[in-house]
């Protein structure tokens, strides 16, 4: 089942680990090969949608460090985003989802909403697929939103 709009397409941008660590010496012209393919892939996106855990009340490194690297290109500047964190119960992963629209914000994204999911425990199978009717219904209502947003033309 997919929780896609119809007519829209949606792709995972991997490799967020493959970045080195930010060094302004190292954002060269070129950048480093997985520097370049995350900024197209950004580039190619009409909008974007980010779920990050929380972690130490902020996003987790990997995630600061990949937005670290677009902040002097631009790729974030007028692009639509809706952030979201994955958390185990009401109130949790606000302070993660904060220090993340901080971030986006920061980089000129248009943040669109920035809502916690919350997952229960049981709302994920062995194989990653969201279970959860209720978090089925709000992931859903978050793509939707990020759709049909004036700011994604």
């Amino acid at each position: 089942m997919s929780l896609v709009p119809n007519g829209s397409t949606f792709a995972l941008a991997p490799g967020l680990d493959a970045l080195p660590h930010f060094n302004p010496e190292l954002d060269t012209d070129p950048p480093p090969a997985a520097v370049a393919t995350w900024r197209q892939q950004l580039r190619a996106a009409d909008a974007v949608l980010i779920a990050s855990p929380e972690y130490g009340h902020g996003m987790p490194g990997v995630l600061k460090n990949a937005l670290d690297w677009l902040v002097g290109s631009g790729e974030f500047v007028g692009k639509p985003v809706i952030a979201t964190c994955a958390a185990q119960g009401k109130g949790r992963g606000l302070l993660g989802l904060a220090s993340l629209v901080q971030t986006l914000r920061a980089i000129d994204a248009v943040v669109l909403s920035s809502y916690p999911v919350v997952v229960p425990r049981l709302g994920i199978d062995a194989e990653g697929r969201i279970v959860d009717a209720e978090v089925i219904a709000e992931v859903r209502m978050l793509l939707d939103r990020l759709v049909r947003s004036p700011a994604n033309g």
